[in-house]
């Protein structure tokens, strides 16, 4: 009779008690879920957003530095940089519309803004500007091309030169890219010692001339399969070969 009496008193839980409890049990994986797969989510954001960033970073650093190279001739200390076969009126640095031969910006002037720039550098130190001297970048569409072959530098047009896609867009969009030349100065001097700006006024026969070029960068892009991961970014790029000219 004892043991019966002790066994009715180990009562268990009630259908109330089991229902509150399954409920509270929900809720908690329902709350680690969600922190789960929010930080899984900004994870996946951060991962894309560092990679759009990796690949812009490195598309600047090329131009940058490319650029920074234009106008390199290859000459002896004592030369005279207006005799500078890879600065003159076929390969001096300058910006133009894509696809055409429309120049932003006159050799005299310093302001306006292209989706082209092209330029030229002595690669392999013959002081003899070959095609494969001749280089440049510009917007195609949504991609940004490099040029790897070239005449001149009187344009960027399809027909006298040979551009290759350094990004893919069926990752990366670019929808924006600029060249600018403001801030660029150009010094004049006469043959009596009178220094000039000659971007405002007009150099004389005679006149000696140099131009230093600062170049301005704008890009902007955005991944192909997520528009909400985007990218802006600027630099300026000081080249290291003043333009110099005898009028």
């Amino acid at each position: 009779m004892l043991k019966i009496q002790r066994m009715r008193s180990q009562n268990g839980f009630t259908l109330v008690e089991l229902i509150i409890s399954v409920a509270l049990g929900i809720a908690a994986v329902s709350a680690i879920m969600f922190f789960y797969v929010s930080n899984l989510s900004s994870s996946y954001t951060t991962l894309k957003s560092s990679k759009l960033n990796q690949e812009i970073a490195t598309l600047m650093t090329l131009m940058v530095q490319d650029i920074r190279r234009a106008g390199y001739g290859s000459l002896t200390s004592n030369a005279d940089a207006s005799n500078n076969p890879f600065s003159n009126v076929d390969t001096r640095l300058a910006i133009y519309i894509t696809g055409s031969d429309t120049e932003i910006g006159e050799s005299d002037e310093d302001d306006g803004t292209a989706s082209c720039i092209v330029f030229a550098y002595d690669k392999d130190i013959d002081l003899t500007p070959d095609n494969d001297d001749f280089f440049g970048f510009r917007l195609n569409g949504s991609e940004v091309e490099f040029r790897v072959n070239g005449t001149d530098n009187k344009g960027c047009e399809d027909d006298n030169n040979v551009w290759e896609s350094i990004t893919d867009s069926s990752e990366i969009i670019v929808d924006f890219l600029s060249f600018s030349l403001d801030g660029s100065l150009c010094t004049g001097g006469t043959d009596d010692g009178v220094t000039f700006d000659c971007y405002a006024t007009s150099p004389g026969s005679g006149d000696r001339t140099v131009e230093t070029r600062l170049v301005t960068i704008n890009i902007s892009a955005y991944l192909a399969d997520d528009s909400d991961v985007r990218i802006s970014r600027t630099e300026k790029v000081r080249v290291r070969n003043d333009h110099v000219r005898i009028r």
